[in-house]
């Protein structure tokens, strides 16, 4: 576990405040859930603010596991057909 301290975060009254969704961030050792800091969270996974920025986008827009999307491509338009394909093999000697 890691020795980090983190200031408490300021409160305001529910009327004034802008947050839409407060976020409380946990660690888990030995099965039990630890609340922890954002700070501490990103020094004990190796992340930074924008992954976590990003995660709580996520879940926030319904995506309940984030799907990696990279390499993944819908735009080619100039793709040689499954049937041109196979012409080409079997002229091939």
């Amino acid at each position: 576990m890691h020795d980090t301290w983190c200031p408490p975060e300021r409160t305001t009254a529910a009327e004034d405040s802008r947050k839409q969704v407060a976020i409380q961030f946990t660690l888990s050792l030995d099965g039990a859930k630890l609340p922890t800091c954002k700070k501490n969270l990103m020094d004990v996974y190796k992340i930074t603010e924008t992954r976590i920025r990003t995660l709580k986008d996520k879940l926030l827009n319904g995506v309940i596991i984030p799907v990696d999307r990279r390499g993944s491509h819908q735009n080619r338009p100039h793709s040689i057909a499954p049937e041109i394909r196979q012409a080409v093999i079997e002229h091939m000697p």
